[in-house]
This record gives structure tokens, sequence and C-alpha cells, in this order.
């Protein structure tokens, strides 16, 4: 295939199940990077936007917003030096707000994304890590300016169960005491999102 073309997963119909195509390589706009997907994340608006149709107003779609993979090219307008063909990045995919257009679905061989929505991932997290940042870390400082907590707070956290914007939360505060079963605790410590500065005293 030549780099002209790449696959896709397509939702041709809403309900329907996800079809691999051809699609033509897009140009990356002015504040615009194309990115080779290397790793995706599903979460539940894949799933709702596929099932009802909700926020997709283009036929057929590409859905998916969680991505990580290298920029293969940077439109001119964009100014952060980091972003440059060959950097690994993880991004979050503008699926949902374009509605489906399938440019921006986070799940082709190669996508869109707006500048502003990606981020350079250092040497120590690998793709499949990478993919999980964008709607983790969207939700969780959404939800702390929300409620208005200060992240320099002390506070209790109560886990029921991990997920990954559960740990970005927890990664984003400085001191707290997390109450978790000892299956919580194992399943946060194998994500390895663990940073040094940060020490939960496990309840």
């Amino acid at each position: 295939m030549s780099s002209a073309q790449h696959l896709a997963a397509v939702l041709t119909a809403v309900g329907s199940p996800l079809e691999v195509q051809e699609r033509p390589t897009p140009t990356p706009g002015p504040a615009e990077l194309l990115i080779e997907v290397k790793s995706i994340a599903l979460n539940p608006v894949d799933y709702m936007q596929r099932e009802t149709g909700c926020h997709i107003s283009h036929k057929p779609a590409i859905l998916g917003s969680d991505v990580a993979g290298v920029i293969v090219a940077s439109g001119s307008a964009v100014a952060n030096p980091l972003l440059r063909p060959g950097a690994r990045v993880g991004a979050f995919a503008a699926a949902f707000w374009k509605e489906g257009l399938p440019d921006y679905g986070g799940m082709p061989q190669r996508v869109i994304v707006p500048a502003a929505h990606a981020v350079v991932l250092p040497d120590s997290i690998n793709f499949n890590e990478g993919a999980l940042l964008p709607m983790s870390v969207a939700t969780a400082w959404i939800d702390w300016y929300r409620i208005g907590l200060p992240l320099d707070a002390s506070f209790v956290l109560r886990v029921r169960k991990s997920s990954p914007s559960c740990l970005v939360a927890m990664l984003s505060c400085r001191n707290f005491v997390l109450l978790a079963n000892q299956r919580t605790e194992n399943q946060c410590s194998s994500l390895r999102l663990v940073l040094s500065s940060v020490q939960p005293r496990w309840v």
C-alpha cells in the first residue's frame, strides 16, 4: 500500500461492526499533525457512538479518541518545536467533536490531530501506555476542576476499582491516603504509572 493510502476501521452504519477499509491519507492543516497510529485505547465514548450514533453526522465514520504514534507531518503553523516528524506522541483525536469525520477518528493507521491535543512521550512510556493518557488526563483534570479541589490538598481517596483516569487523578495530587482492596492495589501497580514524588499510603 502506498503512502497515499492507509487502512482504517470504519463505521458504515450505526450499530454495525467496524469494517477495515482503505482510506486516502489526508494532509494536515496549518495547526494540525498527521500521526501514524501505533496504539489506540478504547473507551465508553467509542462504544456509545457506535451503538447509538450520538455525535455522528458523517457516514462512513471513524471513531476513536485516544491514540499514540509517530508524527508523519506537521502543519505550517505548529509552533512547538518538539512536534515534528519522527516524534513519538500521545494524542487526543477529535472524533467526538468532529462527529465522526473520517480523517479525525482515532482508528485508522494515519489520523489528523490538532497539535494542541498532542504531547511528546518520554522514552520511558511505550505506545500502549501513551494511548491511555489522553482521555484519562482530561477526565481527571476536568473532575478536579469541577469540584474545586486544590491539587495541594490532603484527602482520602476511596477506590473500588482501578482505571487510567483514577490513576491520573491520584498522580496529579500531592498528598492522599488511598483506601483500596488488594486487587485494586495490584491493578494500579501493574499499570506502572508511578511518579517518584507520589507516595500513596495503601490502607
